[in-house]
């Protein structure tokens, strides 16, 4: 069992020590500069607590890389522990450590440049319209942080600070597990080290919270961190909340978790039953390994259910024009009405608008203009792709601007590339045609002249 806490024995450390309410670091790249002599910035992607990354050009190999770096000086030791539970292991689940460079006295992690939306967003965007997250994702996302969570467990390693904001969703389904920088070996618990609480609280275990976690035990805090995503997907809310952090901290070690069901009656008995097994507050008492947890989610993704009617389709096809110039977003805009009857077009300047009213108007066609500012066209369509298990829109980017190695990505994510000039309007006229009768497409992804190339983005 988890004991009480003496009075001053919660150290949280790490990502936790960090009010949400920081400034910004200085940027430690601008774009355009070149680290270690072979990757060009090119922007600033985002920053935590202790590390920020960029996106880079490798023009050694011609591909796009994250370089992760620490912006202060407790983030050093975080980005080597980093490297070293990443490198020695493939999945598809956990990112790909290209290697690491030094520029002048900075060490960088170049890796794998990720494209999608992170669990965090995903689940911002469905609370603030008010959608719930159908369980077939649930069960997905569930199992791919599973999968995730076994090769780092097999390899001895836990992650420690799982939460929505460290799950990127990227396209064909892929579920990605970020940010090991405080991740820990189980051997470490046997040398002593480690022993102070690390990660984000309203995800923590009791036993990490007090600093107590046994030594074999290090991988069921894992879990308990599971379960809290598993409850807030369903419920949309985690499953302890307080006003202050002393509170929700003591809502961890003391309070029963809310029983998923009583707030979604439709969810499986079997998934109500892991959740509640997973929030246990004695280690013990969880699941014994992410394996077993895997295997029961795999049941209930075969098992069979009642499905919840899906939406009647809209009686008119739903086309949203992303471009920032309003002469361009005029003209898409004119072409789709004019090769689309009855089309309801809808039209924005940036990426974030997009992702925004595409939430709520969910579009059969986009039509996207790649000079948007804001947002590049590659991380634009993976973030609608992300949405792909409600939106299968259909994505046709113009080349403006685009270079071979991006239109090889924009085909790879299923976009369909057409010229701007006078064949604008012809190649459009089958695409619309298709997505209004909901017939296949033939036309501008196989004419595009960029073959699909096996390679994944930055990797």
């Amino acid at each position: 069992m988890v004991p009480s806490p003496p009075p001053g024995a919660v150290r949280v450390v790490g990502p936790v020590a960090l009010p949400a309410e920081v400034a910004p670091s200085r940027p430690v790249f601008a774009a355009g500069e070149l680290v270690a002599d072979t990757y060009r910035i090119t922007r600033l992607l985002g920053e935590g607590g202790m590390g920020q990354v960029y996106e880079a050009q490798d023009l050694s190999l011609g591909r796009t890389v994250a370089l992760k770096v620490a912006c202060t000086p407790e983030g050093a030791p975080a980005l080597g522990a980093e490297a070293r539970a990443i490198a020695c292991i493939r999945h598809p689940a956990l990112v790909t450590l290209h290697c690491v460079v030094t520029h002048g006295e900075t060490e960088c992690l170049v890796m794998e440049r990720i494209y999608g939306a992170s669990l965090e967003a995903h689940l911002a965007a469905r609370r603030a319209d008010g959608r719930p997250v159908a369980l077939d994702e649930v069960l997905a996302i569930g199992s791919g942080i599973a999968s995730g969570l076994s090769a780092l467990h097999r390899a001895g390693l836990a992650h420690r600070d799982l939460k929505p904001g460290n799950v990127m969703l990227a396209p064909g389904g892929r579920v990605v597990l970020m940010d090991l920088g405080i991740g820990l070996p189980e051997c470490a618990l046997a040398r002593g080290d480690g022993a102070a609480a690390a990660g984000t609280p309203a995800y923590m275990a009791p036993e990490s919270i007090l600093g107590a976690v046994q030594p074999g035990a290090l991988h069921l805090t894992d879990l308990y961190g599971l379960g809290v995503i598993l409850f807030e997907l369903c419920a949309g809310e985690p499953p302890f909340a307080a006003a202050t952090l002393a509170g929700l901290l003591d809502a961890q070690l003391h309070a029963p978790p809310r029983r998923l069901a009583e707030l979604c009656p439709d969810v499986p008995a079997a998934l109500d039953a892991l959740v509640d097994a997973l929030l246990a507050k004695d280690p013990s008492a969880r699941p014994a390994s992410i394996e077993e947890v895997a295997v029961r989610l795999c049941a209930l993704r075969r098992q069979p259910r009642t499905e919840v009617a899906p939406r009647s389709a809209p009686s008119r096809l739903g086309v949203l024009v992303v471009a920032e110039e309003p002469a361009m977003r005029k003209l898409l805009g004119a072409l789709a009405r004019s090769h689309g009857a009855g089309c309801d077009v809808r039209s924005v300047s940036s990426g974030a608008a997009a992702l925004e009213l595409a939430e709520g108007f969910p579009p059969r066609l986009v039509l996207l203009d790649p000079r948007v500012t804001d947002m590049n066209a590659i991380e634009l369509c993976s973030c609608l792709r992300g949405q792909a298990g409600r939106i299968p829109a259909t994505l046709v980017v113009l080349r403006l601007g685009l270079g071979s190695a991006d239109q090889h990505v924009l085909v790879e994510l299923g976009a369909h590339l057409v010229s701007f000039g006078r064949e604008l309007a012809r190649d459009l006229a089958p695409l619309l045609r298709a997505r209004a009768s909901d017939g296949p497409v033939s036309v501008g992804r196989r004419r595009s002249g960029v073959a699909p190339s096996s390679n994944r983005a930055g990797g």
